[in-house]
């Protein structure tokens, strides 16, 4: 049965008691304070407590030298964001992709998971991607493993360069991002009008 209580307002010159009812507080809530909105509050709190951080964004470019054990040092300002896993594999151009576990399932779920394996093209770039992927983790050092595949694929001997590309990290042979970087240098104004010319992306 509600409650009955009243609400004094004025109305015109005369004031008067409006009779409002009041619900029941049931269950946990009832146990709560008077001012109390009950565990919807702890809810919201919770959602806005927990909205996703922007990821990191991988900037720069870093000098390194692969080890006798084929180990490359991360650059220790990324270390964090791929402290939880890391998977290195093939980049479309002679260089080896770091990227973290979550963002290459991104990548996966984005542009290769929607073409049926049914397709000829599918099929190849799926293997393409995922074959010539490895998970790997950073040891105490802040070192990463290259696998031998990829080592070849990229050509890294000796001294490398690892270069920030946004959402992940590009090692290139040091000699052969030198050649990249000029061939980039002199086209980048060109394929930035191409761009501009094709509109922004929606």
């Amino acid at each position: 049965m509600g409650l009955h209580c009243g609400l004094v307002l004025q109305s015109g010159g005369k004031w008067v008691t409006v009779p409002l009812e009041l619900k029941p507080r049931t269950g946990v809530v009832r146990f709560l304070p008077p001012h109390h909105s009950g565990p919807n509050s702890f809810q919201v709190h919770a959602q806005r407590s927990h909205r996703k951080e922007p990821a990191v964004a991988f900037r720069g470019l870093y000098e390194h030298s692969l080890d006798s054990k084929d180990r490359l040092t991360v650059p220790s300002r990324f270390r964090a964001a791929l402290s939880d896993g890391i998977v290195l594999s093939k980049g479309f151009d002679p260089c080896v992709w770091v990227h973290t576990t979550g963002e290459f399932e991104q990548l996966s779920d984005r542009f290769l998971s929607p073409h049926s394996p049914f397709g000829r093209d599918a099929r190849a770039l799926r293997r393409r991607f995922h074959g010539g992927s490895f998970d790997e983790k950073l040891d105490s050092a802040g070192r990463i493993r290259v696998p031998k595949p990829l080592i070849e694929h990229a050509g890294l001997v000796g001294p490398c360069v690892v270069i920030g590309a946004g959402e992940y990290l590009e090692i290139w042979n040091a000699e052969a991002w030198a050649k990249q970087e000029s061939k980039l240098d002199a086209a980048a104004p060109e394929i930035a009008e191409g761009l501009a010319a094709n509109g922004a992306p929606e």
